[in-house]
């Protein structure tokens, strides 16, 4: 079972960074004089560089039970970093919940499933109704063959509080 980031945020996020990227070259180009073409440039460049690391980003959470791993992986750039738990690390799965600003004012709760034991590793895909998060929690409580803790607790820096 395989749990991976929302690719639509991730290339939204990239694509703006693309175009302000380009708009920094185009004024660097068009517009800018004497030391403004330097900053402009190097501005663009490193503006680049924050895009093809936004698009190339991956953060993957593989449950291997017959194996009795857990794999937590993140790359960017080429650059991959992984960490393997043990299915026994784990007591249950449980549903973490944390605010984020919403669109139009206000904020969004958004419901995260959480393996919870020595060190809690967070599913990627956080989603806002609370049923679809416990129906999959549970599908991945009974996937490991672990207790489920349905109640949502507030997070903090990836912890259960």
């Amino acid at each position: 079972m395989i749990f991976s980031i929302d690719f639509s945020a991730r290339n939204a996020i990239g694509f703006l960074t693309t175009v302000m990227a380009l708009t920094a070259l185009f004024m660097c180009i068009t517009v800018a004089e004497g030391g403004g073409i330097i900053f402009l440039l190097l501005f663009s460049l490193l503006l680049a560089l924050i895009s093809a690391a936004i698009f190339s980003a991956d953060y993957l959470v593989s449950l291997d039970k017959d194996n009795a791993l857990i794999t937590k992986s993140f790359g960017a750039l080429g650059l991959d970093r992984k960490q393997q738990y043990q299915l026994a690390d784990f007591n249950e799965v449980g549903i973490m919940m944390a605010g984020r600003p919403a669109a139009k004012g206000g904020s969004t709760t958004i419901y995260y499933v959480q393996l919870i034991g020595k060190e809690n590793v967070k599913l990627p895909g956080g989603l806002t109704d609370l049923d679809e998060i416990i129906s999959s929690a549970q599908t991945v409580a009974d996937y490991l063959s672990l207790p489920f803790d349905e109640k949502p607790k507030m997070g903090f820096f990836g912890k259960r509080l």
